[in-house]
This record gives C-alpha cells, sequence and structure tokens, in this order.
C-alpha cells in the first residue's frame, strides 16, 4: 500500500509524514492541549479483498505536535483522517485489525474537532456569513460565538465578501471559508 507506515517509519517513499516537536501550543479556547491519539496496527479496507484502504499502520500524535501527511492521490490520506475523527467507527467491517484511539473522538466528549473536507463541502444556498456558521445549528451557541464567524471572516481576509454565495469566490475563497467554519468552534483538534 502507498501509504503505509509502521513504527514511525514509512514503508513506501511515496508517502512522507511531517512532524514537529510537541510544543506548548494552546487551544483557541484558551486551554492546554492534553491528550494523545494512536493508531496501533491498523489495517483498514473499504473492500476486503481490494488493495484500497490504510494500512498496515502504526502511529502516535503528541498533544501540541503538528503532523503533515503527504502522499499521492487515492493513497489513503483522506481515509486516516476519516479514521483518527471517528467517521470511520472501529466498529465497522472494514478495520480488518488493529485499534484508532482519540480521546477528542469519544461519544460525550468536551472536545470540538475541526475538520477541513479536501473538498471545501460549502452549501451553495448559503451566503459566506451562513456556511461558516453552520455548525452552530446543531449545538445550543451564544451571540459571541456568532460574532467570531464575523471575527473569522476578517481574520481569513474575508469579511468583504460575507454576504456572498460560493458559486461567487475563487477556489482558495472557498477554501479559506471552509477553515474559518473548521476553526468556528475553537477546536482542540484540527485535521
Amino acid at each position: 500500500n502507498p501509504c503505509s507506515r509502521t513504527a514511525g517509519r514509512s514503508t513506501n517513499a511515496s508517502l512522507t509524514m511531517r512532524r514537529s516537536a510537541p510544543s506548548r501550543f494552546k487551544a483557541m479556547a484558551g486551554h492546554p492541549v492534553t491528550g494523545r491519539i494512536a493508531l496501533i496496527d491498523v489495517l483498514f479496507r473499504y473492500d476486503p479483498d481490494s488493495g484500497r484502504g490504510v494500512g498496515p499502520l502504526t502511529l502516535s500524535i503528541e498533544a501540541g505536535e503538528h503532523l503533515g501527511i503527504l502522499g499521492p492521490s487515492g493513497c489513503g490520506k483522506t481515509t486516516l483522517l476519516k479514521l483518527i475523527a471517528g467517521l470511520l467507527p472501529n466498529a465497522t467491517p472494514q478495520i480488518l485489525r488493529g485499534v484508532v484511539r482519540n480521546p477528542f473522538a469519544e461519544v460525550g466528549s468536551e472536545t470540538a474537532i475541526g475538520f477541513m473536507f479536501q473538498h471545501p463541502a460549502l452549501l451553495p444556498q448559503k451566503t459566506v456569513l451562513e456556511n461558516v456558521r453552520f455548525p452552530l445549528l446543531a449545538i445550543p451557541h451564544t451571540v459571541e460565538d456568532e460574532k467570531h464567524a464575523d471575527d473569522l471572516l476578517r481574520a481569513v481576509g474575508l469579511a468583504d465578501a460575507s454576504n456572498l454565495l460560493p458559486e461567487q469566490l475563487s477556489g482558495g475563497m472557498r477554501t479559506r471559508v471552509s477553515m474559518a467554519r473548521a476553526l468556528l468552534r475553537h477546536p482542540t483538534l484540527l485535521l
């Protein structure tokens, strides 16, 4: 598999993982980042008879560490992020072996995970501001949360575009809207 990685070393030159040392990084909400993500001998296949998927892979990510995952199209980078986020749960039959531990993705966790999908995944009928605020529809929120969306649009340079629809934006602008939305809930983990 082009994305195999075992014991901290890539088993194929087509996948590269770049790390930074753990730091004293603070989550946007002002709380220290704690916890550790671990994938232990994980082998995931969309179809057990195919080679399409991830692994075998053993990986740990320490609190405050930044990790970049690079590789060719179709090698499993997005699948790996979905496994970490809990979007492909351990109970699925496709996980042929291994354990994924992510304290941030556990049911009942108070911690928010920000996920920037490969494509911006914006709602075409919603304005830029409505797309950024969209996650607030699923949770109790305050006026401050809504103002935070405005602040994030300013931070990504799109304050003047808040009333535009996604079709009126360039690809880079759509990506920045997606980033603002991913940061809205002050995530402790950003994928």
